[in-house]
């Protein structure tokens, strides 16, 4: 029979337990699947990539820039993942017209693009440049195609501008990564300015008009405690818990890798305890440094594309498969775990008193 001290002794360490976090294995390393090519509009660099699975087949919208340094948006297709063709026509999103005054003549990239309602949305950092290449403007646009190749751009872009009223004085905006919820949308981006930068939150009814939420806070650890280099660069919807990829370094120095994030409300956020879960690689196409991941699940994995950039040489697109069964593992026991455990612990207390005042009685 159990004694009260020895219900006292499994309670504490059945909740110790809850709290424990499986940890992953080492951080793995992935593998290039897309170079930059030597096409004039991508020979400088590709990265960014955002990526759609319909079920049959993958899309891949990625950001190139030519050698002068001008960004456009391109597509490639894949059957599996991981053999991509480049679209023949690339860019399918092009940067505005100068003479027009258009608020992205200078840039156009850091797409995220989403299937709904039978329409493909996209947004998008739009730029503007100083006489000297400074950035004067960087803001969030927004287009919609039929299928992908073919982008209409929102006639009353941007849709999120900086507001240098809020606390954090947004001065630059990018970074646009975007979930559908089933009845408004939220989108994560990086609001900046000269000397820092935050992770934002904002809802939507319709993609276009845009109110902002939150600072995204997540918990700092010893492989991205440099915090002037952590950004937040995708967030999925996987059935009511959100699963986030960023990356960040340990030291202003060091090569930055990737971790996740969990969240049951796309606000508030518990960093993976096995992070990171990508690293940098011993092959060239990705040794420096690691940039800009994209979260989908797909089989029994996720899949996670993102930038490699060498040593020397332009960025490139590469492929981490993380097993499935791995996630998500909240870091923290739920409300309702926690509950079940006290009304255990209480339910035994009261037995035993019970049992023991029949006993004298």
């Amino acid at each position: 029979m159990y004694t009260l001290r020895t219900l006292i002794l499994l309670f504490v360490v059945y909740v110790a337990t809850l709290g424990l976090t499986p940890n992953a294995s080492a951080a793995i390393q992935g593998q290039l699947v897309l170079s930059s090519s030597s096409a004039g509009w991508e020979s400088g660099g590709i990265w960014r990539p955002s990526v759609a699975y319909n079920g049959t087949s993958f899309m891949m919208w990625y950001t190139g820039s030519d050698p002068q340094g001008t960004w456009e948006i391109g597509l490639a297709t894949s059957n599996d993942g991981i053999a991509w063709t480049r679209y023949q026509n690339n860019p399918v999103l092009r940067i505005g017209s100068e003479s027009n005054g258009d608020w992205d003549y200078g840039a156009v990239g850091y797409s995220w693009v989403l299937y709904v309602k039978g329409q493909y949305k996209m947004w998008y950092v739009g730029q503007i440049y100083s006489p000297v290449g400074d950035i004067t403007s960087q803001m969030v646009g927004y287009a919609t195609s039929p299928d992908g190749i073919n982008w209409t751009k929102y006639s009353g872009n941007p849709v999120l501008t900086p507001d240098p009223s809020e606390p954090w004085y947004e001065k630059y905006l990018g970074l646009p990564a975007v979930v559908w919820t089933g009845s408004s949308f939220l989108m994560y981006y990086v609001a900046a300015n000269d000397t820092a930068s935050q992770g934002i939150v904002a809802a939507s009814p319709d993609g276009i008009h845009w109110t902002r939420k939150a600072v995204v806070h997540i918990p700092i650890a010893a492989w991205d405690s440099y915090t002037d280099y952590r950004f937040i660069s995708s967030v999925t919807d996987l059935s009511g818990t959100f699963m986030m990829s960023y990356y960040g370094r340990s030291q202003s120095t060091s090569p930055s890798e990737i971790g996740v994030a969990l969240s049951t409300d796309g606000l508030t956020w518990g960093r993976y305890g096995g992070n990171p879960v990508i690293t940098y690689g011993s092959a060239a196409w990705d040794a420096r440094t690691l940039a800009y991941p994209t979260l989908i699940p797909f089989g029994d994995n996720y899949y996670v594309y993102y930038t490699g950039y060498p040593a020397t040489g332009p960025s490139q697109i590469g492929l981490a498969r993380l097993p499935g069964s791995q996630f998500p593992i909240p870091e923290y026991p739920s409300a309702n775990t926690l509950l079940i455990a006290v009304t255990v612990l209480v339910s035994g207390l009261l037995w035993m008193s019970k049992r023991q005042q029949s006993s004298k009685s």
